[in-house]
């Protein structure tokens, strides 16, 4: 027997074949959800390989990235800066970790959030000193507002190296992200957070977060794509844009209804608000080495760069 729901005509208005829409930013929202979840299926597969750091204890990890962020904030150096990305680069390889891949995402991000936000920073309006590329040039100083515009406008020397020396920074600091979730699993740095007696509020925060963006872009690619298979520019621009907003109401109660089940089952299975720990390893002699040079080194940095 044939349901009634399957002898229905089809309700949706063909589009007119002269009509042209543009659905990128879709496309791309999709795209973007499916490589963070590659990037999350890649970042776990590249911490069970056998490299330096995949064999330390995950506290190691975390004190270490710690302490080199402080390290990496300190010192006003871009020799020092250029020093710990060389040392960054060999903790790379020396974890089996393709660097290409990793540093187009690590310079990419760095350019724009580094490079491209402090670039102002290099002018003489900003950073007084020696000009060494000409913008601009006036009859006579300015004064607007509450600001001094000089006769001259240009890119100063000492501009050219605060900017160089934050840029290096974001992009030192962002290599030491990559270290640790290229190197440690997410529970392994849950674990290892607690064991370092943070908060369980703060660890039951970051755990759903992460498990909610999880499911957020799963269902935001499973939807996309059933949208595709089915209907997807079959109708007419009204109608489509009625349709993808219904979806994006619907793409949020979705997720957060799978949110919900995850917590009750979280619930149901004896979680009681408290994050308990049945196994805790030892730090073994590696781990203790690892920690010895890096403090080294660390207390090296700052005897002569800061």
């Amino acid at each position: 027997m044939i349901p009634s729901f399957l002898k229905e005509k089809e309700t949706v208005s063909p589009a007119k074949p002269s009509s042209r829409r543009n659905f990128n930013f879709v496309d791309r929202t999709a795209k973007n959800m499916a490589a963070f979840l590659l990037t999350s299926m890649q970042q776990w597969n590249t911490s069970r390989r056998t490299g330096l750091l995949q064999g330390l204890d995950a506290r190691v990890k975390v004190i270490f990235v710690l302490a080199y962020v402080i390290l990496v904030s300190l010192t006003h150096k871009v020799e020092f800066q250029l020093i710990l990305s060389g040392l960054f680069f060999i903790l790379f390889l020396a974890s089996k970790i393709n660097p290409v891949r990793v540093y187009l995402k690590i310079a990419g991000l760095a350019f724009f959030f580094g490079f491209l936000v402090f670039l102002p920073a290099a002018l003489n309006l900003f950073s007084p000193g020696e000009i060494i590329f000409l913008f601009a040039q006036f009859e006579h100083e300015r004064k607007w507002l509450v600001y001094h515009i000089p006769k001259e406008i240009g890119i100063t020397r000492e501009g050219l190296n605060l900017v160089a020396r934050i840029s290096l920074k974001v992009f030192n600091s962002i290599s030491l992200t990559f270290l640790l979730t290229s190197t440690t699993g997410f529970e392994q740095v849950v674990k290892a957070l607690k064991m370092m007696k943070v908060p369980d509020i703060f660890l039951l925060t970051l755990t759903l977060s992460y498990q909610y963006i999880f499911i957020f872009s799963q269902t935001i690619l499973e939807t996309y794509q059933a949208l595709k298979m089915r209907w997807w520019e079959r109708g007419a621009r009204a109608e489509t844009n009625a349709i993808l907003s219904g979806r994006m109401g619907y793409l949020f109660r979705k997720s957060w209804e799978k949110y919900d089940q995850v917590y009750h089952s979280m619930v149901a299975r004896g979680y009681t608000g408290e994050i308990s720990l049945y196994h805790q390893d030892a730090l073994k002699m590696k781990d203790y080495l690892f920690l010895f040079i890096a403090a080294v080194f660390f207390a090296a940095c700052l005897f002569f760069f800061l």
